[in-house]
């Protein structure tokens, strides 16, 4: 399962899965289609069935500018507050973290992975421009 978590003022992986999780104002002044009863309406997101693998895509873009701000992360995440019916902890162990080195339409990749208790850096990718656009640098 991937989560795409939009880029805000937290600096913590928990701050923003909090945030994505959290129930928020769907409909002011809803009329029910029955009685006709005005009321307003949250909505939430909840995982219904815990994944194997989760993966978390932290977006650093707005609007063609890339954000370059730390973010913490644990090296385990519990995430028993968002499956939906779920009592006991379920936790995640980070294994990997792939990093962009850069701006927008440039820059390098640089991935750590996690095997047995040690971290290692892997370099991956450079780009002088973008490989899907027609954009030279």
């Amino acid at each position: 399962m991937s989560l795409d978590l939009e880029l805000s003022s937290h600096r913590s992986v928990e701050q923003w899965l909090t945030v994505f999780f959290a129930p928020e104002n769907a409909l002011d002044g809803f009329r029910c289609g029955g009685c006709g009863t005005a009321d307003s309406s949250t909505k939430s997101l909840s995982i219904a069935t815990p994944p194997p693998v989760l993966m978390l895509h932290l977006k650093r873009l707005v609007v063609d500018k890339k954000i370059n701000r730390q973010v913490d992360f644990q090296a385990e995440s519990n995430i028993s507050p968002y499956i939906g019916g779920q009592g006991r902890p379920l936790k995640y162990e980070l294994i990997g973290v792939l990093v962009h080195k850069g701006d927008h339409k440039r820059g390098h990749y640089i991935a750590f992975t996690k095997r047995e208790n040690t971290w290692r850096c892997h370099a991956v990718m450079t780009l002088a421009s973008s490989p899907w656009s027609s954009e030279t640098s």
